[in-house]
């Protein structure tokens, strides 16, 4: 029973990882592309802030 639970789980996690794996790396380059965006404004605000 044990058993068949694990497989089924597996199956399920590697099904959405098949699914989500192309638009992953898209996920992480977007989160990443917008971090850098909030430090570099962070860094250098605009002179209408100061």
């Amino acid at each position: 029973m044990k058993a068949l639970k694990t497989i089924i789980s597996n199956g399920i996690v590697s099904a959405v990882f098949t699914k989500t794996g192309v638009a992953l790396p898209v996920i992480l380059a977007l989160t990443a592309y917008i971090g850098l965006r909030l430090k570099t404004v962070d860094l250098h605000p605009p002179s209408a802030t100061i």
